[in-house]
């Protein structure tokens, strides 16, 4: 997003609904989770469909991001129209419309602790099967079926729960379209659909009460890479300004690592692994708001898999200016935090066939704190 259209926003944007509050979204431990999982599918080329399983509560609001090794987003002209249903879906039909003239659907189906939702009429990874409750959403929750930017799909699927206030959401595509999304009710929620052809990401979304004569905007949301919704801003709010900054990079078993901080109006995302095979983590609060008081914390990590080390993101304290990590096989590695957009992280990897044996901190005039395994209290998780 560049200034300009930072203050076109700024312009559009205008006035909070009383009454309506919409908070960071808690989703630290899911992205942690979700990209694990990730990483590990890409790297053991597991085939088949995906299966999302949310960590604490289902539906998830982080989504798979593009991938590193991606191409360009395309730029070609498009067609995306999205049918208005009656308030009651019928069949488990929670959203339907035509895209580049294939019509398609998007069904729900099963209990709301085991909830199936797939599209008809569309190729691509077509199904999510979320196990566990159901989230609340405030105002909204978003999730994709298969990765957005995938280069086999044609289509990607968009779908998600709104709370009982959202009337309409209003979706901002790179052509200047504006798919406008219904609520419709199934299985005791309030859900929204969408099929964009694959590689189109959202420039933006609105979410909007009351009634057609009269909306009213609630909140909006900068997708990161065009799918990721991570963090929901109040009318006239507008988040970090884009950044995107190095957090160390390296070799681990004779692979090249790498991390990357990517900050913006979309939340706080961060980027690590083994070049073009990396996992992606976002949240909607600034690390060092959400591990205030700590020295270091683990933000996301990865579990050695195969033949790849175990990698992740950390934070740091203000006064620590480097960690150093002592392993199993006898070796360290010492590592530098990074300033970027008030907060200090660093990338980081472990050796394979390793683990952390004990972890110091280093300041300006010295040792910090020495963490060690038996003191499971202070001593980040650095394995995963």
């Amino acid at each position: 997003m560049s200034i300009q259209d930072e203050r076109d926003l700024r312009a559009q944007l205008s006035g909070l609904l009383d009454g309506v509050t919409v908070r960071p979204a808690p989703v630290a431990a899911t992205v942690r989770q979700g990209r694990r999982i990730r990483l590990e599918r890409r790297i053991s080329a597991a085939a088949g469909v995906a299966v999302v399983v949310a960590a604490a509560a289902a539906l998830p609001v982080v989504l798979t991001g593009r991938p590193h090794s991606a191409g360009a987003v395309t730029s070609a002209h498009y067609s995306v129209r999205v049918n208005v249903l009656d308030p009651i879906a019928r069949g488990g039909v929670i959203a339907e419309g035509v895209t580049d003239g294939k019509k398609w659907k998007v069904e729900a189906s099963g209990a709301p602790g085991n909830v199936t939702v797939h599209a008809v009429g569309v190729t691509g990874a077509n199904l999510v099967n979320t196990q566990g409750p159901l989230a609340t959403p405030n105002p909204i929750v978003m999730q994709t079926i298969g990765d957005a930017f995938d280069e086999q799909g044609a289509f990607t699927t968009f779908y998600g729960l709104v709370s009982q206030n959202v009337a309409r959401v209003a979706v901002q595509l790179p052509d200047g379209e504006h798919p406008s999304l219904t609520p419709v009710s199934w299985g005791g929620y309030r859900w929204v659909g969408l099929v964009l052809p694959a590689r189109v990401p959202i420039v933006r979304a609105v979410v909007y009460s009351g009634l057609s004569v009269a909306y009213a905007e609630l909140a909006y949301a900068v997708p990161f890479r065009g799918s990721a919704f991570i963090r929901w801003w109040h009318p006239g709010q507008v988040g970090p300004a884009p950044v995107t900054r190095s957090l160390g990079s390296g070799v681990a078993n004779g692979k090249p690592w790498r991390a990357t901080a990517s900050i913006g109006p979309w939340g706080w995302c961060f980027v690590y692994g083994l070049a073009h095979n990396e996992a992606e983590g976002c949240s909607g609060v600034a690390p060092a708001v959400e591990f205030r008081g700590q020295e270091v914390a683990v933000m996301q990590c990865t579990p050695a898999t195969g033949d790849t080390p175990a990698m992740g993101v950390a934070f740091a304290a203000s006064d620590v200016t480097r960690v150093v990590l002592r392993f199993s096989d006898g070796t360290s590695a010492s590592f530098r935090p990074v300033e970027v957009a008030g907060s200090r992280v660093f990338g980081y990897a472990i050796p394979m066939h390793a683990r952390v044996t004990g972890s110091r901190e280093y300041g300006a005039r010295g040792p910090i704190i020495s963490l060690l395994p038996s003191a499971p209290t202070v001593s980040p998780r650095w394995g995963c």
